[in-house]
């Protein structure tokens, strides 16, 4: 008896291949053919799972996106206030091959989504769900008495958005060495300043 496919162990086998093709390689390397190779499949076994390349490219992103949620959701169930927004931070600083590879995934995804309006529809929700996390965790702060009550928490988490990426633009695109535990002085010092009365 023929064994059946799981097929949507199928396409989320591929979206992973994918996602580290574009990871590893670079998404001008993500050929139909590097990520059949990458997932063990023929290509016309990605063709016959997605309707086209695109199609593919935003699963891996959506791969990206589902890992990072995940961490972010049990980080919310963990902490609260200034631990939560500090738990926030360290999940996406490029600190290591994990993050470093959403990294890339994200950035090569820029340049994709001014042509293609179904990449910039996720990118906008990936980024409105990440400024939602942060505004909940500046709110807590403010509620538990952490920071000042007249924060401008629209300010904040434009600063914050500018402080992480930044930081992803200078390691990903420019190639600059910030180690793991300068970025994480980073991240502490902002902190420190945010909760400092004299601020």
């Amino acid at each position: 008896m023929p064994r059946v496919v799981d097929q949507d162990e199928k396409r989320s086998t591929i979206a992973r291949a994918a996602y580290e093709v574009i990871a590893n390689h670079g998404i001008g390397n993500a050929t139909m053919r590097a990520i059949a190779r990458q997932a063990g499949c023929t290509t016309g076994m990605v063709v016959h799972y997605f309707k086209n390349k695109q199609d593919v490219l935003l699963h891996a992103h959506n791969h990206a996106a589902q890992d990072v949620r995940r961490r972010m959701r049990d980080d919310e169930k963990a902490f609260q206030g200034l631990a939560l927004l500090k738990a926030l931070l360290v999940e996406v600083l490029p600190a290591d091959d994990r993050r470093r590879g959403n990294w890339r995934i994200w950035i090569a995804f820029w340049d994709e989504s001014v042509a293609d309006g179904a990449v910039t529809r996720e990118q906008s929700n990936r980024i409105s769900e990440w400024h939602r996390r942060l505004r909940r965790a500046l709110g807590q702060a403010v509620e538990a008495g952490e920071i000042d009550p007249a924060i401008n928490v629209a300010d904040e988490v434009d600063l914050i958005a500018s402080l992480v990426e930044g930081m992803a633009i200078q390691i990903i695109v420019h190639g600059r060495s910030i180690s793991e535990n300068r970025q994480l002085r980073l991240i502490d010092e902002y902190l420190r300043r945010l909760a400092s009365p004299s601020a």
